[in-house]
């Protein structure tokens, strides 16, 4: 009996010159059962070219205006590649409608796009169609087919980032290139920022509210990065998902549904390895404060606010406007500003992230 051949997968690339699009791009370049069709890019035109001759592709398109495209939009880019799914690689906020089409649509999405969920989590639909990228997530999804309605709390381990253990004080004078080095993630520089004051680990907090719906999350600091998620059931025992911090296996993972592929990254290697977890000082680390807001009212338009008041402030930090504590404190600021306002429309998030700016501009003019 003739054996016929799988058919190959049509991966579509929004983000394709970034960290986590170019390594997905290198793992489909050694995947036959996967096709790049497609990708979006922003700014760096001479790699984009690079991967539409590697690829021969017929369908790409650039949101910078400045550069080329074969297609007049994102929503063209979709309908002429037509991929069985989507990675979302983008940064910020131009990857909210990217999600919010493609799930309209019900197009598989592999989601790295940390707004879509941290902004408009509780407005997005048809999230079992959404594959997360994240290791946290992306461990967490694995972990959770197993006893599912058993699950009584999920664990988000922290690396902390390069400041964990300075005071505050000390994290007055920290500059931007010093906090853009992570000591574990080789990572772009907005996600290096978050991490380094754990802005990042509350958009994971939110995002797993909306991904694992009514389960308690807690955040524990977990310097050594093998750990990415546990998940503890309503009898008391735990499993845990290791792994060498590499997110070439979280990518890889969403590209493929979540089917077990040859390795990609490095083993383990257990000889003399040591792992530790601490409670994260909330008083100290605030931004772990604000999931709660989300937990209590998932339509809460504070997951927004945190997004755009956080791009905002590490540009300013980036051009030396302001210090490293300043970006915490200002998000906290508008945090308690809007904490009791809701979403009830899409175009909810585009008319307060533009209230938002426009607040930021007048304080900071």
């Amino acid at each position: 009996m003739v054996k016929l051949a799988k058919k190959m997968k049509k991966i579509l690339i929004f983000g394709a010159t970034g960290s986590i699009g170019t390594q997905a791009i290198e793992l489909i370049s050694n995947n036959p059962q996967l096709k790049l069709v497609g990708i979006s890019y922003h700014n760096n035109e001479s790699l984009a070219n690079k991967i539409i001759a590697q690829f021969n592709l017929k369908y790409y398109f650039s949101s910078n205006p400045n550069n080329h495209s074969s297609v007049s939009n994102f929503q063209d880019l979709i309908k002429k590649t037509k991929p069985n799914l989507v990675l979302n690689a983008i940064v910020g906020f131009a990857g909210l409608p990217i999600t919010k089409y493609c799930l309209d649509k019900k197009i598989k999405l592999a989601l790295a796009n940390k707004e879509s969920l941290v902004a408009a989590g509780g407005l997005i639909k048809n999230k079992k169609m959404i594959y997360p990228v994240d290791s946290e997530h992306s461990s967490l999804f694995f972990l959770k087919t197993t006893n599912e309605h058993q699950i009584k709390q999920i664990y988000i381990p922290a690396s902390g980032g390069p400041f964990y253990n300075l005071s505050q004080d000390a994290l007055k004078t920290k500059t931007y290139d010093e906090a853009i080095k992570h000591p574990i993630w080789p990572m772009g520089d907005k996600i290096s920022i978050d991490s380094a004051n754990l802005v990042n680990k509350c958009f994971e907090i939110i995002e797993a509210i909306h991904l694992f719906p009514n389960v308690k999350i807690t955040a524990l600091h977990h310097p050594q990065a093998i750990i990415h998620s546990m998940i503890e059931y309503q009898d008391y025992s735990t499993v845990a998902y290791l792994s060498n911090p590499d997110m070439k296996i979280a990518i890889n993972l969403a590209l493929n549904e979540f089917k077990i592929q040859p390795p990609v990254i490095k083993r383990l290697n257990f000889d003399n390895l040591a792992l530790s977890f601490e409670a994260i000082n909330l008083n100290k680390f605030i931004s772990l404060k604000w999931p709660q807001i989300i937990y209590e009212n998932n339509l809460s338009v504070v997951g927004l606010v945190i997004c755009v008041v956080d791009d905002y402030m590490i540009n300013l930090f980036k051009l030396r406007k302001v210090n490293f504590l300043d970006i915490i404190n200002t998000i906290d600021y508008f945090v308690n500003e809007y904490k009791s306002i809701s979403l009830t429309q899409w175009n909810d998030i585009f008319k307060y992230q533009q209230e938002v700016l426009a607040k930021l501009n007048k304080m900071f003019a």
